[in-house]
């Protein structure tokens, strides 16, 4: 069996139960934190992904994430996604896209998962 990917959950106060539950059935381990711990944890390898909400200073953040060698995905539960979005960051609306999305960008970057 895959091994669980830990991804970090960037929300506006806590990230939505559901969003949590999608990824957990996809076989994610969110670990939920605060804009301003995430580059902090991305350089202690904690986690390769961050899927955020539309936090204030968004694009900021996921920029740094792609520039960090992370994927950065926005979560947009509700209206349709930015058209305009920084390098390398995915958009999803649909939270139980984002575990198909993230093994994609982990194995484009040449990552096999373990055996």
């Amino acid at each position: 069996m895959e091994p669980t990917l830990p991804v970090l959950v960037v929300g506006p106060d806590t990230p939505s139960p559901a969003l949590l539950e999608a990824l957990r059935k996809g076989g994610i381990d969110p670990r939920p934190c605060a804009p301003d711990d995430v580059l902090g944890l991305l350089s202690t390898a904690v986690a390769e992904a961050v899927v955020a909400q539309p936090v204030p200073f968004w694009r900021l953040l996921l920029s740094r994430v792609v520039t960090a060698g992370a994927t950065a995905v926005l979560h947009v539960p509700e209206g349709p996604p930015p058209r305009a979005l920084p390098s390398g960051v995915i958009a999803v609306q649909r939270a139980e896209d984002i575990p198909r999305l993230l093994r994609e960008a982990r194995s484009g970057r040449g990552e096999e998962p373990a055996h």
